[in-house]
């Protein structure tokens, strides 16, 4: 499956710490962000958007870290309006309640993950050899059906 990995460049040694595992499960990341510095100039935001856009759309997976940083709920944008599946993973689920929270976290296409990101690389894993009705029947969200049948938005290909 291919993946992309979405949060702050100061969690670089988490995004690193995932997607090592998920590579080790035989998952493809499209875009790895963290093998460049951060952009200072504007031709270098303007090509690290362009990559980081390209690899959101090219995924068939889009795994949100929380805390993020600005981009990282740009990236989550274009993963919603592309009907892309979402995990959202926050290690205490403080992110999901109260004046922290934000409507995106509970549009169809996005599932919420609480507990370390390394542990949900065995839940993706696991998800993605359940059938739909097992998702229902376990708790999981909608979303994670999409992962089996790959659906896309049209615009987004």
């Amino acid at each position: 499956m291919k993946y992309y990995i979405a949060t702050g460049y100061d969690r670089k040694a988490e995004h690193n710490e995932l997607r090592d595992l998920m590579a080790h499960l035989g998952h493809e990341l499209t875009h790895d962000w963290t093998l460049t510095d951060p952009a200072t100039t504007q031709e270098e935001w303007e090509s690290a958007g362009e990559d980081e856009v390209r690899g959101v759309k090219s995924a068939q997976l889009v795994i949100v870290l929380l805390p993020g940083a600005r981009g990282t709920h740009v990236e989550l944008g274009v993963a919603v309006a592309c009907g892309i599946p979402v995990v959202i993973c926050s290690e205490t689920g403080d992110e999901f309640e109260g004046s922290t929270t934000v409507p995106f976290y509970y549009v169809p296409v996005v599932a919420r993950f609480v507990g370390p990101a390394p542990l949900l690389a065995i839940h993706v894993e696991r998800w993605m050899k359940m059938s739909a009705d097992q998702m229902r029947t376990s708790g999981h969200f909608a979303p994670l059906e999409l992962l089996q049948s790959h659906q896309k938005a049209a615009a987004c290909e």
